[in-house]
This record gives structure tokens, sequence and C-alpha cells, in this order.
């Protein structure tokens, strides 16, 4: 290698450079305190392919608005989605070969968000490195088995120092010299005092502030984040009184509300994607209440709270529209079971309460998007039992930067704290702007539409939601994509078979 000479460097030039050796003997100092802080430390270069590995759970929460939803697209989007994030940190720690991605690590999402849309308690499941060598769910690279198998036979050969040295030793497409090959393979001694990654502080430090990991847990290889869930509940925040005064009677909401409880077809709650070809459109609701968020202030922000095992898409939005239809007067309470009842199954007492049949959804706006949270996604103990992160302690320990759990309360706190101040500031402005215009005086002969999170729509003359235009049936729409971008795809994925 060739010496550097130093004769023509300027003096910054040589001020720089003993800066730069200097700083590199301190990152060789800072390198060598502790084993612990070595373990945790970003690895640059893994094969995959000699890794031990796991399946874990991750529990993680999101802002939605920062987002263009949860799941990764396969085309650009205007902001990057919560997934997006969540793989490049995952490949920026090691955790999961990049070459391979979200097919290699057996990725699976509890509930899939869409644009604007926020967690508390999202779930996702993957495979990921691991920093134990052995125990439930560890699974040795075929490296490390093959090399343990040669472990196990050498020895015997080796009891007999009259076989001599250099022997070749052959398993069926595999040779290995016994003074050169045996040494490289060899099985690495299981240390039992091996800890594992402290995946929750090792994510947190590299996500940004709007994705926080909660914990994690150890789950079985047929564990799946989205089909081993129990249950998914939705949280849906809301102003009894609109931004233009209009007040929600939020006792027929309650009331409207209870009508979702049970087994029901939720076609004409929800939007059609006929790319997924659904027929079934069954989903069984075991809870539907408001409540205030605060008991204290029965004039602050109100919670719908909805819980089921499974959705569909935009249904909780869907719901939450006609639900403010109600709430606002525009809307009969019965208009929830007549839009359930899409075969005429509904019981009708007599000729006159007897409920039509809707078997096309009538075209209605959704509700926005804002104020829906997926609160939190159950599964049986015996499947998931979260872990705190208290590993990260041993890092802090070694001199490294402080991710622990208590670390993660106080991020979130200060978030909180900044939102709470960027509220009472808008508050604040609100005031000053009431001094300069009057009150709005509501206009009888106009509709305000309440599609939350601070959004309304002014319309001249409402039409019931009965008398609007309907969308054609579940079964045209999903014949018509079959025979045109159906069948292109279809097309397209034999011809590159056929390559």
């Amino acid at each position: 290698m060739a010496q550097t000479r130093y004769e023509n460097w300027t003096r910054e030039e040589l001020i720089g450079r003993l800066h730069k050796l200097d700083m590199s003997e301190e990152n060789r100092d800072r390198s060598r305190k502790g084993d612990a802080r070595k373990r945790f430390k970003e690895q640059q270069d893994i094969d995959f392919s000699n890794t031990y590995r796991r399946k874990i759970a991750l529990k993680f929460c999101y802002d939605g608005w920062d987002y263009n939803g949860l799941a990764i697209q396969g085309e650009p989007t205007q902001l990057p989605t919560v997934e997006e994030v969540l793989l490049k940190a995952l490949y920026t720690k090691r955790l999961i070969d990049p070459a391979t991605g979200m097919a290699g690590c057996d990725w699976a999402r509890c509930g899939r968000t869409d644009k604007g849309v926020s967690a508390a308690g999202q779930v996702i499941s993957l495979f990921v490195r691991t920093n134990l060598r052995s125990g439930p769910g560890i699974i040795t690279p075929a490296s490390v088995a093959l090399a343990e198998a040669v472990e196990s036979i050498i020895p015997l050969q080796k009891q007999n120092p009259e076989a001599g040295g250099g022997d070749a030793f052959d398993f069926g497409d595999f040779t290995f010299e016994e003074d050169e090959e045996v040494t490289q393979v060899s099985s690495p001694v299981v240390d039992s005092s091996r800890k594992e990654f402290p995946f929750v502080s090792m994510l947190n430090r590299v996500l940004p502030p709007s994705i926080r990991i909660l914990a994690w847990a150890p789950v079985s290889d047929s564990f799946s984040a989205r089909f081993s869930c129990r249950y998914r509940h939705y949280k849906y925040f809301f102003a009894p009184i609109s931004p233009k005064g209009t007040t929600l009677d939020l006792d027929k909401m309650r009331t409207a509300a209870l009508s979702f409880l049970g087994e029901h077809d939720f076609r004409n709650f929800c939007k059609l994607d006929a790319q997924k070809q659904i027929t079934n459109f069954k989903r069984r609701i075991d809870r539907a209440d408001i409540s205030p968020v605060d008991p204290t202030l029965p004039d602050g922000l109100w919670v719908f709270n909805l819980v089921g095992t499974a959705f569909l898409w935009h249904q909780v939005r869907h719901i939450m529209a006609v639900l403010f239809m109600v709430a606002s007067g525009n809307e009969d309470v019965s208009i929830v079971r007549t839009l359930l009842n899409v075969d005429g199954s509904e019981a009708q007492a007599n000729e006159k309460d007897a409920i039509p049949t809707v078997d096309c959804k009538p075209e209605y706006e959704m509700a926005d998007a804002l104020p829906l949270v997926l609160w939190d996604c159950d599964y049986a103990q015996e499947d998931v039992q979260w872990v705190l992160d208290t590993d990260g302690d041993a890092e802090e320990d070694a001199g490294g930067a402080s991710d622990t759990p208590t670390r993660l309360l106080e991020q979130m706190a200060s978030v909180n704290e900044r939102a709470r101040i960027e509220t009472t500031m808008r508050e604040h402005f609100l005031e000053a702007a009431q001094k300069y215009r009057r009150t709005r005086i509501q206009n009888p002969s106009v509709s305000d539409i309440n599609l939350g999170g601070g959004r309304t729509r002014t319309l001249a003359r409402y039409i019931p939601l009965l008398q609007r235009p309907r969308q054609e049936p579940v079964e045209v729409i999903n014949e018509r994509w079959r025979a045109t971008r159906g069948q292109r795809r279809t097309d397209r994925l034999a011809a590159a078979g056929g390559r």
C-alpha cells in the first residue's frame, strides 16, 4: 500500500487529518467499552443465510396523517407508507434481509389502515435475525447445522491417530479437508448468557417520532398477525357540535349504533374493491357504543368504539358517516337496519313497519380519516406474551444512548406536550378571529352534513339515502373487472411465465 505523503499538505489539511485520526482513536476506544455494546452495535456485513432467526410480533403506534396508509404500495406515493419506513429501519438494523424483503421474512399485518388513519396498537409478525443460539423457536442456519453434524463425526476419526492428517471426509455433495474446512464451519459455542436483541430500542432509534415500537413478543412459526387476531378495536373521535354549530343528537346516535351488533352483511357500509373479488360481506360486530373521552367534560370530544372480528375496506368510516346523518337529524334511526337488510331477511312485524330491502349501496360520502384509530388488536395469551424491552439498560450502562421503555415514554410525552401546546395556540387563534366575525346564522333551507375531523359539507337540499342513485350489484361489478382488468392481468402473468 502506498505511503501517505504530507509534505505538500496545507496547515488546515494537516489539522483536519489529525482531528480525523483523533476521532478514529476515540471511536476505537468507545467500541471496546463492554461486550453488551458490541452485541448491540449495528453489523454492516451480514450473510443472512448463516444467521439464526426467530419469528416475533411487533406492536407499534403511528400518526396516520404523516403517511400514505400502512401498506407498502407497488407504485410511488405522495407520502411514504408506514411499512416503507418500518422496512427501512429493519434493513438498517440488519434484522431482515433486504435481498428477500417482506416475502423472505413472512411479513403479516393485523389490519390495513388507509391514508390518514392512525394506530395505537397495530401489530405485524415476521422472522428476524436473533442474538440467541438455542431455545424455543430459534431456527439454526443450514451451514451451522451441517457443521454440527460434521463435528459429531470427525472426533471419532481423530480418536485413531494412525488415520493420519489431511484425510478427506465425504458427506454427499460436501467434502471437507480435516485441517482446513472443519475449523471454518465448526459449530459456535452456545453462550447461555446471551440476551436477545432489544428490538424496541433498536428500531425506535432509527424510526421517526411519528412511529414508535411499543413491545415485541416471541411467537410460533405458524403465528400470523392477521389470521391469529381474535378481534380489532377501532376508535373514532368526534365533537358533539360541528364547526358550523350543528349539535348532534347523541341519544339517537347511540340507539342507531346498537343495530350494528351481531353478524350482518355490510356491503352498504364499505367501499367495493373489485380487484379483491369479495363475495362475502358478512362481518360480526361485538361492540358499538359512544361515550365521552373525559366524563367530566360532556361538551368535550366523544368517541365511538367499534369492536369486531374483521372489517371491510373503509367500513368504519362508512358506519360513522351514516351515524352522523342520524345524529344530525337527516336520517331516521331505522336507516341502519334498512341498509343492513340486503336480502330481505330482516324481521318485519307487519306491513306498516316493513323494512325495505337495499341490495345495492346508495351513494354517500364516507367520514373523514383523521379521527379514526386502530386502537388495539387482541390475541390469545398462549399465542402472544408481550415483552418489555428492559435489555436496553445494558447498552446505557455501556455508555450508549438510552432508548429504554422509560425513555420511550419520555419521548412520547414530549410529542404529546407539543401537540397540547399547538391545540391551545389554535384555540387562541380562533378566539382572536371571533372578535372580527359575527356568529353564523343557521339557514333553515340548507343542510350541513357532518363528516368528522372538523369537516362539514353544506347542501342546498338533502336527499335521503334511500332516494339516492345506487351502485350496481356486487356481482356485476366483480364480473366486469374479471372480464377486463382481471383478464389483462391473467394474460400478463401467463406471458411472463412463458418466457
